[in-house]
């Protein structure tokens, strides 16, 4: 369905999902609308989102008063760009939390998406100038979790943190790789001797026998062609407010698509993507 072909859809302004969208238009002198601060689930361009719905906001200048939004989402950012993709009409009120409305989103998959203003008189706004944004799924269910619990096994009153370590080689040089970590406690994420992430007290407290959080890494730019080290420090936190010693994690290093592969110790890795897309 073309764009010029949505304007009885736009007169009743409700919501409604297309199965697919191809804008063909020409760009006119006219005052224009232009879509900033384009946000998923309140982040910008975030790294593992782990709802099936998330929430897509923007702010826009409403210079000609747009009577809707063309919201269109998909996993090739040139298409999104062109304003293809699979997409949906919302009212221009809509401007925050708009639902996503497309096909059933898959883990470890980056989709662009964009919001195309269309007004009162049937043009279309700023395909030249139109801004992509971006976000990644995470596990989105939990079967995808293939990674074991470990722990440093000492007597809960020993004091030092708990240290683990992996080496592994990679025969080509890496083109995308995430970790994804999850614990019941705090930890610090070291890759090459690198730490990993700016943050401080990951992941946030939760009920740890009914729930737990996990934190998604972009680690492709310290991965390196060749013997790599993947380490983990592990403190108390909440879990074990008695010694600095027994905690859990389980540590996934992970790429889009593949299959999980283990080694000793219960920690697991999923291979990364390679140059040449091995």
């Amino acid at each position: 369905m073309g764009i010029p072909e949505l304007l009885p859809i736009f007169a009743g302004m409700k919501a409604i999902q297309l199965s697919s969208l191809l804008l063909f238009m020409s760009i006119s002198l006219f005052a224009q609308t232009l879509v900033t601060d384009m946000q998923t689930e309140h982040l910008t361009n975030p790294l593992g989102i782990d709802v099936p719905h998330p929430r897509l906001s923007w702010a826009a200048t409403e210079s000609t008063n747009p009577i809707a939004y063309v919201v269109g989402v998909g996993t090739d950012s040139a298409a999104i760009a062109k304003g293809e993709g699979a997409a949906w009409v919302v009212p221009s009120e809509t401007g925050q939390l708009v639902t996503y409305n497309g096909p059933a989103l898959k883990p470890f998959t980056r989709y662009y998406w964009s919001v195309i203003p269309y007004d009162r008189v049937g043009r279309i706004h700023n395909i030249r100038r139109m801004a992509v944004a971006w976000f990644e799924t995470g596990m989105m269910d939990q079967a995808n979790w293939r990674a074991s619990w470990v722990t440093d096994t000492k007597d809960i009153q020993r004091k030092p943190a708990a240290y683990f370590r992996h080496g592994f080689e990679l025969k080509k040089s890496v083109a995308s790789a995430r970790v994804y970590v999850a614990a019941a406690g705090l930890y610090e994420l070291l890759i090459n001797g690198r730490r990993i992430g700016d943050h401080i007290l990951d992941p946030m407290y939760t009920r740890f026998d009914r729930r737990n959080l996990y934190v998604t890494y972009d680690v492709t730019a310290v991965l390196r062609q060749g013997e790599n080290a993947i380490g983990v420090l592990l403190g108390n936190g909440w879990y074990n407010l008695q010694s600095t010693a027994l905690a859990g994690t389980a540590v996934l290093l992970s790429r889009s698509a593949g299959h999980l592969y283990g080694w000793n110790g219960g920690v697991g890795f999923e291979r990364p993507v390679l140059e040449d897309g091995a």
